[in-house]
């Protein structure tokens, strides 16, 4: 009997600590030369409206660094979501590519998009893109060549309709490519045009992503070399 009981207890606490690691996993932030744990919070529009965020606490460390889901005066209370990526390829530091939403009651959301990284000089956690604002039209996706660049390259698309325009129906879309800067530690605008063809994302009977159906366009470009602008 005493042998059953001690047994439970083993699987217990062997089950705990599997399921404690899968809750606050660890990483090596990019600029960091320390692990960190990691949690994400879901924010709250009561109690001074709380932003979402994520929070990162290094070995050692009993206050985590947090980044909260804050742009332009908004909030971005709902939805945090956190995913990694390896920065550069192959690298053990990774940056963490992390989204919160704002629902505007019945007229639509917004996500704020950010990749993180540590500050090496003062160890806080920072954005290490321009502030992106994707609209529920909009569209974003994470990719490599290393012909352009041997960091993730981060690529967004935003339907250019007018403040009063419908947000159904077909609509060209503004597609931004930002690379990584590495003397200046930060992601820049490296290419922007608007497509030539109008999509109509809700009203397919098929799912589709506009970036992949750009794709060839947006790599050629890049390719090209030096920022531009274009309405080609």
């Amino acid at each position: 009997m005493l042998k059953a009981v001690m047994f439970w207890f083993a699987v217990t606490l062997c089950l705990s600590v599997v399921s404690m690691g899968r809750e606050v996993p660890n990483i090596l932030l990019y600029g960091s030369s320390k692990m960190a744990a990691y949690e994400t919070h879901e924010g709250s529009r009561e109690n001074g409206q709380l932003p979402s965020k994520v929070c990162f606490t290094v070995e050692k460390e009993t206050q985590p660094r947090c980044f909260e889901a804050r742009a332009d005066n908004q909030v971005y209370f709902e939805s945090p979501e956190v995913s990694f990526v390896a920065f550069p390829t192959h690298s053990a530091s990774k940056i963490a590519i992390v989204s919160a939403r704002q629902n505007f009651d019945g007229s639509g959301t917004a996500t704020f998009l950010t990749a993180l990284g540590s500050d090496p000089a003062t160890s806080a956690i920072v954005n290490l893109l321009p502030s992106i604002v994707l609209s529920r039209q909009g569209d974003h996706r994470i990719w490599f060549d290393e012909r352009i660049s041997r960091f993730p390259i981060i690529t967004t698309g935003e339907i250019t309709a007018e403040p009063d325009s419908t947000v159904e129906g077909k609509h060209k879309y503004e597609v931004k490519s930002f690379v990584f800067d590495e003397p200046a530690q930060h992601y820049q605008l490296a290419d922007k045009y608007i497509t030539r063809r109008a999509y109509d994302v809700f009203g397919s009977p098929r799912k589709f992503s506009v970036l992949v159906l750009e794709d060839a366009k947006i790599k050629g470009r890049l390719h090209k070399g030096p920022a531009k602008t274009s309405k080609q």
